[in-house]
């Protein structure tokens, strides 16, 4: 099928599924900030299933591109200017509502550090700065970045492994890669099971624990043919899924469920296509988030149901605002009219 790069027609929903993972991280989220252990959702799966949908969406999105550089600056301009000011934005904040006089807040090393840090995917070096939500539950300005540096990690790791793909079998590579990955988040995640060394844990959920959420769907991608004639892979996943969630309580597999789910809903609930056509805020809506459920946090916003609507109607109006800033400097924008011609999808 062939569609103008330009078109917004879609015959999937993953537009919509990204909404819908945002919304469940952000009521996790809510109620981790409020110090609340009672929170339904499973904050690490949610994640996963972003890294899923990037899979494939990235993994198309260098297919298409004619070359290396196209296809990073592809990924730098979508990813980088609102990445770029929702980190200014947090530390021009700080300086706000910092319990510091501003002048040590600004002759503080940790202001720096933070900054320094942070413009370069480096949230797990410094997320917090001095005297910015010290009082709430969570101290963190932006507990949401870390997942970004795993995302640019795969990018950078895309073009590699394609180039195996080209010179050896592409399904032995590409299993290698996903082995590899549930070998390191099975021994890291029972090691810190009985060592209780919180490193381990860390470990577990950096790029090297997380490539089959990256991998496994670049690979059922392409035998998503073959997937889609057996619904009962649907059904098998479904009930693996649950049976994790409330008896198993283990996480090894999750990638293979998840990733099957995703599929079936993304591809074949053709009920849900028209839905899914619309512009897609969600990753502007999930850079905000978290600064603004602290924020309403430090406010002393009580935890019922309108605090988190009122977050929600805070979060959509900065998103638009961050997106439409900047879509301005998106790769199409900058340069899509050089080259303006007919995608195969």
């Amino acid at each position: 099928m062939q569609i103008n790069e330009n078109s917004k027609q879609r015959n999937n929903c993953f537009t919509l599924l990204r909404y819908l993972f945002f919304l469940c991280i952000f009521c996790n989220h809510y109620f981790v900030i409020n110090a609340c252990e009672d929170s339904p959702f499973r904050g690490i799966w949610l994640v996963q299933g972003f890294f899923i949908i990037s899979g494939v969406l990235v993994y198309n999105s260098f297919e298409r591109s004619k070359t290396l550089k196209e296809f990073f600056l592809k990924r730098f301009f979508r990813i980088y200017p609102a990445y770029f000011i929702a980190v200014i934005s947090c530390f021009a904040m700080g300086i706000v509502v910092t319990t510091m006089p501003i002048g040590d807040f600004l002759s503080c090393k940790t202001t720096w550090k933070y900054l320094l840090a942070n413009l370069c995917f480096g949230n797990f070096m410094q997320p917090t700065l001095p005297g910015v939500f010290e009082g709430n539950p969570q101290p963190f300005v932006n507990a949401s970045l870390w997942t970004l540096k795993v995302e640019i990690m795969f990018y950078l790791s895309l073009p590699v492994v394609a180039f195996f793909m080209k010179r050896f079998n592409k399904n032995v590579v590409l299993w290698a890669i996903i082995a590899f990955a549930v070998l390191w988040d099975t021994t890291t995640s029972q090691l810190y099971w009985l060592t209780g060394n919180e490193l381990l844990e860390r470990m577990n959920r950096q790029i090297f624990g997380q490539l089959s959420y990256f991998f496994f769907p670049v690979w059922l991608y392409t035998k998503r043919d073959a997937l889609f004639k057996r619904w009962w892979l649907f059904a098998v996943s479904l009930l693996g899924l649950v049976l994790q969630l409330w008896i198993w309580e283990i996480t090894y597999f999750n990638c293979f469920f998840l990733t099957i789910i995703i599929f079936f809903v993304a591809y074949k609930a053709k009920f849900l296509f028209g839905i899914s056509n619309v512009t897609d805020y969600s990753y502007e809506m999930y850079l905000v988030r978290f600064p603004v459920l602290q924020i309403l946090c430090m406010c002393g916003m009580a935890f019922n149901l309108i605090t988190p609507l009122v977050a929600l109607v805070i979060i959509s109006i900065l998103a638009f605002f961050l997106h439409n800033v900047c879509d301005k400097m998106s790769y199409k924008n900058l340069f899509g009219n050089r080259n303006k011609k007919i995608l195969p999808v």
